[in-house]
């Protein structure tokens, strides 16, 4: 199972922008919110974070690849209120040695590929399936690629991860 992805920003044109590049791809939203309020989205099950961002909750670099780690959420009970959705996804690193390491587009891509395999990899052997992933978009490099481009290039990886999945 392929996750629904919800992208925030707090621009008007930036979600205006992404939403062209995704050309309507239905499972895939972008809203218009303030930073702090991405954290407490109702109906997300998890929350990428870059690694720098997730390492109070233990995350490491994994090079190329993307971690589910679980949050306190996910051991308190529902009446009490959190900020942070119960699963977290990060971990993403490039090698140093990488040729590639500075372009943000192969950044871009390893970070949605490595997330949406992290997450059909936890699906798989998890009963609390994450269903819907929420990104903010400066953490899918919204200041080095263009709002468009970056709905461009989001909406190729999620397609052909479609078609693969359904596929197989």
């Amino acid at each position: 199972m392929i996750p629904k992805i919800v992208i925030a920003d707090s621009s008007n044109d930036n979600v205006s922008l992404i939403m062209e590049g995704l050309e309507g791809l239905d499972d895939i939203s972008v809203i218009k919110l303030q930073p702090d309020q991405i954290h407490g989205l109702p109906d997300i099950d998890a929350l990428y974070l870059p690694l720098a961002m997730a390492e109070a909750w233990g995350a490491r670099p994994n090079f190329y690849k993307a971690d589910v780690i679980i949050t306190e959420r996910k051991n308190m009970e529902v009446s009490q209120p959190s900020p942070f959705p119960p699963y977290l996804v990060t971990g993403v690193a490039i090698s140093p040695d990488d040729p590639n390491r500075n372009d943000p587009i192969f950044q871009l891509r390893i970070i949605v590929s490595a997330v949406l395999e992290a997450v059909e990899k936890f699906n798989e052997v998890n009963q609390d399936a994450i269903r819907v992933i929420a990104f903010w978009s400066e953490n899918l490099l919204l200041r080095q690629i263009e709002p468009k481009q970056i709905g461009q290039i989001i909406r190729d990886i999620y397609q052909k991860k479609k078609a693969l999945l359904q596929n197989s």
